[in-house]
């Protein structure tokens, strides 16, 4: 994988049936946006520990079949969008050490089968972590580390 570098082919985004893109720990830039659109099909998308920047796409609530998505260790900026909430597969969704802002999108409470949420280590999330999210039965680990986001009141 050291061997790519540069902006993530938009010739991706024209493999329909792609379910695997594994592309950890390259010299991958830019921004997902234009790369990915049309690999709709998209299982497992792991790009962490590239040089990814600009924000999550909303088109990535369009990625029904997503299971995994892991982007850590990049530095992908801007909030993390309430369209993810419609990603009704997902159950993996990592987003540790980019440089995330805003707060937790109430939407998130929507992913029934969601598993794990790591967005530790993006240090401009703040506010309270929604209640539909901890509500969620799956939920085995939430890793809000090195950020600014609290836990709601005991009731």
């Amino acid at each position: 994988n050291a061997q790519l570098s540069g902006a993530i082919p938009s010739e991706y985004g024209q493999l329909t049936s792609l379910r695997y893109l594994i592309a950890n720990d390259c010299a991958l830039g830019g921004s997902l946006a234009p790369a990915l659109a049309g690999a709709s099909s998209l299982v497992y998308l792991y790009a962490h520990n590239n040089l990814l920047d600009g924000v999550l796409p909303t088109e990535l609530g369009l990625f029904s079949a997503l299971l995994e998505l892991r982007l850590d260790g990049n530095a992908v900026s801007g909030t993390i969008s309430s369209h993810l909430g419609a990603m009704t597969s997902l159950r993996h969704l990592v987003l540790a050490a980019n440089e995330l802002s805003g707060t937790l999108p109430t939407e998130l409470g929507a992913l029934a089968g969601l598993r794990t949420l790591n967005v530790s280590y993006n240090d401009g999330l703040s506010g309270t972590v929604p209640e539909a999210l901890l509500a969620l039965p799956s939920l085995t680990t939430l890793a809000i580390d090195g950020t600014q986001l609290t836990l709601p009141p005991a009731p």
